[in-house]
C-alpha cells in the first residue's frame, strides 16, 4: 500500500499556573503501511511513541513516516505561552446604607483581547456573564453585607477569580435633650428619644436619679420620637425635683443592630 500516511495532532497546552509544559497527543494514524514513526524536528531523530511532552511555547509540526518511507506531515501546531491575567478589584468597601446603586469594575493585566469569558457573581448568583467589555463593569445596589466575586476565563480556557465584600454602614442619629422644663414650656416638658429614620425601635429608655433609682421606665420597644413614650419629669406621683438625671437607651436601627447611649439630662423647675 503506498498511499499516504496522516494523523491527527491535539494541542496540550502549557499549564495555567506554569509549572507543566505543554505537549502534542497523536493519534487516528492509518494509510501507508501501518509502521509509523514520528519526527519532531523535521526528520532529524524519530519516535515510534505518539505523545511528546515537555514541550516550551512554540509552533511545532510532526512528521509521520511509514515503512515504506511515505510521509506527511502536521504543521502549525502552536503551545501557547500562558496568559498572565493579573485580575484586580480593589478591595472590600463600606458605603452608606441606602437604595443606591455602586459600580464595581475589574482590571487585569492581560489584554482584554486575551479574555473571553468574564463572570460576576453577587452573593452566589450570576449577575453579568459574557466577553470582557460586556462585563469589564457592572452597577450593583448592595444590601447589607454582600460579597461580589468576578471570574476571567482567558483564551487559553485558565481562570483567576477575585472577590470583595461590599457592607452597608449606618451611621444613625439619635437625639436627647441635655435640659427640659416640665412646668415652665410646651414645647420641652418631656425628654423622649427622638432619632433620624435610620432607627426602628427603642428597646429601652430608662431615667435614674443621682442615687440609681429609676425614676422612668419607658414602654419596652416602642417607636421613637414618640413624646407619649417619654418622661414627663414625676415620679411615684409626685413632682420629682429639679437636677441632673441619667439615663439609659437602647435601640434598633434598620439593619437590626442594636445600639446603646447614655447620658445625662438636666430638670429645671
Amino acid at each position: 500500500d503506498r498511499s499516504v500516511p496522516t494523523f491527527d495532532a491535539e494541542v496540550q497546552p502549557i499549564s495555567c499556573d506554569g509549572t507543566s509544559l505543554g505537549g502534542i497527543i497523536i493519534s487516528n494514524s492509518t494509510g501507508g503501511n501501518g509502521d509509523y514513526r514520528y519526527s519532531i524536528d523535521n526528520g532529524v531523530t524519530w519516535f515510534d511513541r505518539t505523545i511528546f511532552s515537555d514541550l516550551t511555547a512554540g509552533t511545532y509540526s510532526i512528521l509521520i513516516e511509514d515503512g515504506n518511507g511515505c510521509q506527511s506531515s502536521v504543521e502549525g501546531l502552536e503551545v501557547a505561552e500562558p496568559i498572565f491575567i493579573g485580575l484586580n478589584i480593589g478591595e472590600d468597601i463600606e458605603v452608606p446604607f441606602g437604595d443606591q446603586t455602586i459600580s464595581l469594575s475589574l482590571s487585569t493585566i492581560a489584554s482584554s483581547e486575551d479574555i473571553s469569558v468574564v463572570v460576576w457573581e453577587e452573593n452566589g448568583d450570576v449577575i453579568c456573564q459574557g466577553v470582557h467589555n460586556d462585563c469589564v463593569e457592572i452597577e450593583v445596589d448592595p444590601d447589607g453585607v454582600s460579597t461580589y466575586c468576578v471570574t476571567v476565563t482567558d483564551n487559553n480556557g485558565c481562570e483567576e477569580t477575585a472577590c470583595i465584600v461590599v457592607t452597608e454602614v449606618l451611621d444613625p442619629n439619635v437625639y436627647m435633650a441635655n435640659v427640659f422644663t416640665p412646668e415652665k414650656s410646651t414645647f420641652n416638658n418631656r425628654i423622649f428619644v427622638q432619632t433620624d429614620e435610620n432607627i426602628e425601635l427603642v428597646k429601652e429608655f430608662v431615667i435614674f436619679n443621682r442615687w440609681g433609682e429609676k425614676v422612668f421606665v419607658a414602654t419596652p420597644d416602642h417607636l421613637p420620637n414618640d413624646p407619649s413614650n417619654g418622661w414627663d419629669g414625676s415620679f411615684n406621683g409626685d413632682i420629682a425635683p429639679s437636677g441632673v438625671y441619667s439615663y439609659f437607651v437602647e435601640v434598633v436601627d434598620v439593619l437590626g443592630d442594636t445600639r446603646k447611649l447614655s447620658g445625662s439630662v438636666t430638670l429645671l423647675r
